[in-house]
């Protein structure tokens, strides 16, 4: 049924009598009743069927005695009105009143019937706050531009020497050594078919950038490539002495590396 604006109407009684099945229905599917201590043992669906009785016997007793509401959105077609009855007749007032008090007698069970114990609850026991544990601060890091590209590393611990069309980089903790070098996109693809596909080992993806690893060009024991479509351009990480892709040091390069 809908009113002149289209919106649903709903019979107020039956609705409060959905609320109250509603309620027995969460109880029964989820409380989890221990038929042994008569209590269930998750409280979060007795809550919920409390909510769902309490809504119901509100929505019951506010047919009889026409609480007035605001009314939000009514031309929306499927804004649900509920629709007092035009007079408060006995057959109505007994059903609102005979649902308020099944819903008010089934949640003074909710409430009865809380999570299970087995050893009596302590009274008023002080609360031991947990100790707060600092996150180590963020390392401070540097960024080196490249023209086209940049590197972002840790300030400590590594060294940086920018040349014109490459970077050599130092951690300075073991001497490894790095080299970065930008290639043309015809350079790029012309290399590539030197190397089939099946020497490359698996690929490493940082951030925005997939990485292409090949081990064992000239002297860098790894090499990792990565192709910029919109700038026409690919670049090259070289190790010289890391065999591992994985390697923590290796990732801090790969990590730090962005095309401006």
């Amino acid at each position: 049924m809908r009113n002149a604006n289209n919106a649903m109407i709903i019979d107020p009684i039956a609705e409060a009598r959905r609320y109250v099945t509603n309620a027995h229905e969460v109880l029964r599917s989820n409380g989890k009743l221990d038929p042994e201590t008569n209590r269930y043992e998750d409280p979060k669906y007795v809550r919920a069927a409390g909510h769902y009785l309490w809504s119901g016997a509100l929505i019951a007793l506010e047919s009889v005695f026409h609480a007035k509401t605001e009314k939000k959105n009514t031309s929306s077609a499927f804004f649900p009105i509920f629709a007092p009855a035009k007079k408060p007749n006995n057959s109505i007032m007994k059903k609102a009143f005979f649902i308020a008090a099944a819903a008010a007698m089934l949640f003074a069970a909710c409430g009865n019937n809380n999570t299970k114990t087995n050893e009596p609850q302590a009274q008023n026991e002080p609360v031991v706050e947990e100790p707060v544990v600092e996150e180590p601060a963020a390392p401070e890091t540097t960024n080196w531009d490249h023209y086209d590209w940049h590197l972002n590393l840790p300030t400590e611990g590594w060294k940086v020497s920018n040349a014109y069309s490459e970077m050599g980089i130092e951690y300075l903790e073991d001497w490894s050594d790095f080299n970065i070098k930008d290639w043309t996109e015809e350079d790029y693809d012309q290399f590539l078919t030197k190397y089939p596909a099946a020497d490359y080992l698996e690929d490493i993806v940082t951030g925005d950038y997939t990485w292409k690893v090949i081990p064992n060009i000239g002297k860098y024991k790894l090499s990792f490539f990565t192709y910029n479509p919109d700038r026409k351009m690919a670049v090259r990480v070289g190790s010289e002495d890391i065999e591992d892709p994985t390697d923590e040091r290796v990732l801090t390069v790969l990590r730090g590396f962005g095309f401006n």
